[in-house]
């Protein structure tokens, strides 16, 4: 009964917040259209793993100021090698540590740091956003729920801040929703309100997946650094096996 319970709710929500989302034609609430979050960790990380790196503190985050979807332009974007890698290297308590850029993974384990994930180092390059990325298999969902009020700001930002992201990486991915409501509102209103699967039957993205992709994603993958592909790390959005960097975190 308690499980028929949930389910009628969820079902009756899903079903208002799409009903209001059509009321408002395409305001920011149609993101609202939200339903669960998945622990993402499950099979290959324990509880404990991902609660270890949360517990972890960075000596040197990287923040942004200001948006970065206005700010920066590719031409002047810095050119890293092919074969970067972000790392970590910890103090002697194993709780702090700080995060570094080398060229390949062999130069950072030459200079005692351990690879956290491909490319440079970014706002999202923390431990703390790693955890998160571990314990949440669809993320996609949520950042949408925090996206719904995107012209409110602090609010949208708390609640990035409240799925576990540290605060210069939920500014990233609040700075990215932002883009996306600007540049694909209309194939994201179109896809949410049809409840779409993240891909179509081809394995393609949905409309609204490839129009962020395309929109949002570079300045994203830029500035944030990590992400659940670089990381390693699959998600309910089904990608390429050669998009996944094979890393085992291992070193909580």
């Amino acid at each position: 009964m308690l499980l028929m319970f949930r389910e009628n709710r969820k079902y009756f929500w899903q079903r208002t917040l799409k009903i209001i989302a059509r009321a408002l034609h395409g305001l920011p609430a149609i993101l609202l259209v939200a339903v669960s979050i998945t622990p993402a960790g499950g099979e290959e990380y324990e509880a404990a793993a991902i609660e270890a790196f949360y517990s972890k503190i960075i000596r040197n985050p990287i923040v942004i100021d200001g948006d970065p979807y206005k700010d920066f332009e590719e031409s002047t974007w810095f050119e890293f090698p092919e074969e970067a890698v972000c790392a970590i290297k910890y103090e002697d308590d194993r709780i702090h540590y700080v995060i570094a850029t080398f060229s390949d993974e062999s130069a950072a384990e030459s200079n005692g740091y351990t690879v956290t994930h491909k490319g440079h180092c970014g706002t999202c390059s923390t431990l703390q956003d790693l955890a998160t990325y571990l314990y949440h298999r669809d993320m996609t969902t949520p950042v949408r729920r925090c996206s719904a009020m995107v012209w409110f700001r602090p609010w949208s930002i708390h609640c990035l801040e409240d799925l576990g992201l540290s605060p210069p990486c939920a500014e990233t991915w609040y700075y990215n929703a932002k883009n996306t409501a600007r540049e694909c509102l209309w194939p994201c209103l179109d896809s949410w309100i049809r409840n779409e699967p993240f891909n179509k039957p081809d394995g393609s993205l949905n409309d609204c997946l490839a129009c962020d992709e395309e929109q949002s994603g570079p300045v994203f993958h830029y500035v944030a650094g990590r992400t659940r592909r670089n990381s390693g790390i699959r998600s309910d959005i089904d990608r390429p096996e050669d998009e996944i960097y094979p890393i085992v975190h291992d070193y909580y």
